[in-house]
Order: structure tokens, then sequence, then C-alpha cells
């Protein structure tokens, strides 16, 4: 504020006539530290369609069995997400399904789910598990290694508009690589 204080006000109900008073920008985050678990490092990051946010490599790998179990192991190999790494601000985390997945398996278990590391540079690029060519954009890291990262599971499933509701899914049904979407019109109420 102007004023050089700090005020927050929540969100649910119970609390919503409580608004917290804080003297600097510093005493607000140190009180919300218990669900302000890393920085925003860069706005950026969190508006890339595969970047999944916090998420532990446990949540992670759940995420990405659920949505090999929709699409087959054939599909599914080379699924990814990008998520926050519990090294810290620094770094990000890739978790994939391995693509050994192949059709001789009836489906996609834990163990075809990998977890690599990415370091986030000064100058804002990422570079993959020590590698020593740098990607400017999670997607240019995905795109420097097709072998291992093919198809982004998006954060985002649904993206609405006025008239429509827009189901976004990693891979076509035809199990092709590459985004597909599905647009629904609403129904007028």
């Amino acid at each position: 504020s102007s004023s050089g204080r700090f005020r927050t006000d929540e969100a649910s109900p119970a609390a919503a006539a409580a608004s917290r008073h804080f003297g600097s920008l510093p005493d607000c985050v140190e009180f919300y530290s218990y669900i302000l678990r890393q920085p925003l490092v860069d706005a950026g990051l969190a508006r890339q369609a595969s970047f999944h946010g916090e998420l532990s490599s446990d949540e992670a790998a759940d995420t990405l069995l659920q949505a090999a179990s929709r699409l087959g192991p054939s599909a599914a190999a080379g699924l990814y997400l990008f998520r926050h790494s519990s090294r810290g601000p620094a770094f990000v985390a890739v978790s994939y399904i391995a693509t050994a997945t192949q059709l001789q398996q009836q489906a996609v278990s834990a163990a075809d789910v990998q977890h690599g590391l990415l370091e986030r540079l000064p100058t804002g690029a990422f570079r993959l598990d020590g590698a020593l060519q740098a990607c400017p954009t999670l997607a240019g890291v995905a795109a420097s290694v097709p072998h291992m990262l093919r198809s982004p599971l998006l954060a985002v499933p649904f993206v609405s508009a006025a008239d429509r509701v827009v189901a976004v899914s990693s891979s076509s049904s035809s199990g092709a690589a590459g985004s597909h979407y599905v647009s629904l019109p609403v129904a007028a109420s």
C-alpha cells in the first residue's frame, strides 16, 4: 500500500470480515509462510501450459498415470509435465513417462514414470540435468529431447469462452503426439 503497510483480506467466508495489517511485505510473507511454499520467481513460468506448479514427485506420477490410463501405453510414452522442484526456486522438475513404454505393455505403471531436474539460469533459461545447451522456455527444453519428452500434459484442461467450453488433451484419440482440442457448445440458460 502507499502508506508502507500491507493489508490482506481473507477469502474464506469465516474470515471474510477479518483483514490483517502488516508493517512490510516480508512480514506478510512470513505470516503466510505455511501456505507460501515457494516464491514465484517468474510469473511467466506459471503461464506455460505444461507447468503444473506445486506437485510433489508422487503427485506428478499419479497425475501422469491417470492420464496414461485414459490414453493407453503407446500414446502415453513421452507424456510429461513440469513442476516446482523441492530443491528450491532455482530449479524446475520434469516428470515424464519413459518412452520405452510401448505396445508390449498392457498398462503404464509407476515404474515407467521418471523425474528430471532443470536448472533455472540467471538469464531465465533452463538447462536439463547439467546439459551444455540451455533453452529459453520449457517448450524449448522438451523440443531439445524429443526422444524423452513427446507430448505435454497440459495444466489447464478446460478453457471457457463466452459460448463454448474447450477440453484440451495432450494427444489425440489416434495416439498422435501434439495437442488436441474438443470444443463443446454451452447450452443457453
